[in-house]
C-alpha cells in the first residue's frame, strides 16, 4: 500500500478517493470536478465532492480499486485539535487508522493544511 508507505515514511496524512467523487460533467474528452474544502455543521474542516468525503483527520471514505483518475490528499491538523474533536464529538464515525496518526506530535507543521492532486491511476 503506497499510501500507508508514504505516510510512514513522511509523516503527512496521505489519503485516496476517485475522481468520481468530485466530477461534475463529462464533456468530449474533458472531465471537470470540483474540490471543495470547508466547515460543517459542527466547524469542522471536511472536504466535499459531491458529498462529504472526509473529515480531515478524523476520516475519509475508503478507497475503491478502480483505474480511473484519483484525487490525492496531503493534509495536517494540529494533533490537539484531533483529541479536542475526538473528544467533543464522540459520535463522530473515525478512521483509526488515520486518527492514531493525526494524534501523534509533528512539530514542523504548524497550521492545518490540505493539499489535493489529480492522478491516474496505474
Amino acid at each position: 500500500d503506497y499510501l500507508s508507505y508514504a505516510t510512514h515514511n513522511t509523516g503527512v496524512i496521505l489519503r485516496a478517493y476517485a475522481f468520481s467523487h468530485f466530477e461534475r460533467s463529462n464533456l468530449t474528452n474533458n472531465v471537470e470536478g470540483q474540490i471543495v474544502l470547508k466547515q460543517n455543521t459542527e466547524g469542522l474542516d471536511c472536504v466535499y465532492g459531491k458529498e462529504q468525503v472526509s473529515i480531515v483527520g478524523i476520516n475519509a471514505l475508503p478507497l475503491e480499486s478502480s483505474q480511473e483518475m484519483l484525487v490525492l490528499e496531503a493534509s495536517y491538523i494540529d494533533p490537539q485539535r484531533v483529541s479536542e474533536i475526538l473528544y467533543d464529538y464522540p459520535q463522530i464515525k473515525k478512521d483509526s487508522l488515520i486518527t492514531y496518526k493525526t494524534t501523534q506530535s509533528d512539530t514542523c507543521a504548524k497550521h492545518r493544511q490540505v493539499i489535493c492532486y489529480i492522478t491516474r491511476a496505474t
